[in-house]
């Protein structure tokens, strides 16, 4: 279990959450909260307060334990992201977008230079091929749309479909997943010919 532990850690990492290294203790520092992850006997502890001497005092604001016995450390994995994210992670995530809500940041078409982004392009083939932004690229699966995006972790990509409907969830799903440079096409497609 100590590897799974591990692998929360380096979950809190790419979350944002400071790690902090104190009297051989790991804290954790989270939008102006601080916490103390733990295994004890069978038992998987998240302790959260305002201070690491409330945490070492036992004045905390939360304490949850997970129950490890007889659970794989996958499963346990599994169930801590879920929490981490419904609980720390989302709450604090600032949301964009007049038609449609991510946590991806929205781009509309009065401010918008497609030269600034790496478009890419999550309709159907036929219709991207009956046309298209300038400088977008066609993404017609999840490891294509994945490889893109660690290639070119320095530039903004901008996800696009016909309202802006489908590439706000997918940008939920990957700012989430701790992509940082997402952006959405907040607009109907068809508009951009109109202008």
């Amino acid at each position: 279990m100590k590897e799974a532990l591990q692998d929360i850690i380096d979950l809190l990492k790419k979350y944002n959450f400071e790690e902090q290294i104190i009297n051989n203790q790991v804290y954790f520092f989270f939008h102006r909260r601080y916490y103390r992850f733990f295994i004890d006997d069978s038992f998987l502890w998240i302790q959260c307060a305002n201070t690491i001497q409330d945490l070492e005092n036992g004045n905390l604001e939360e304490c949850d334990q997970y129950q490890m016995k007889g659970i794989s450390a996958e499963k346990l994995l599994v169930e801590i992201k879920e929490v981490i994210l419904k609980k720390y992670v989302i709450p604090t995530l600032p949301v964009y977008g007049k038609r449609n809500q991510s946590f991806a940041k929205a781009v509309h078409f009065d401010n918008f230079c497609p030269q600034d982004y790496v478009i890419l392009d999550i309709r159907q083939t036929q219709d991207f091929l009956e046309r298209h932004l300038p400088y977008a690229e066609h993404i017609d699966g999840y490891e294509k749309l994945i490889k893109v995006i660690e290639e070119n972790v320095e530039k903004k990509i901008l996800l696009q479909c016909y309202s802006g409907h489908t590439a706000s969830l997918l940008g939920n799903d990957l700012v989430l997943s701790g992509y940082k440079n997402i952006y959405f096409l907040d607009e109907y497609l068809e508009d951009f010919w109109t202008l």
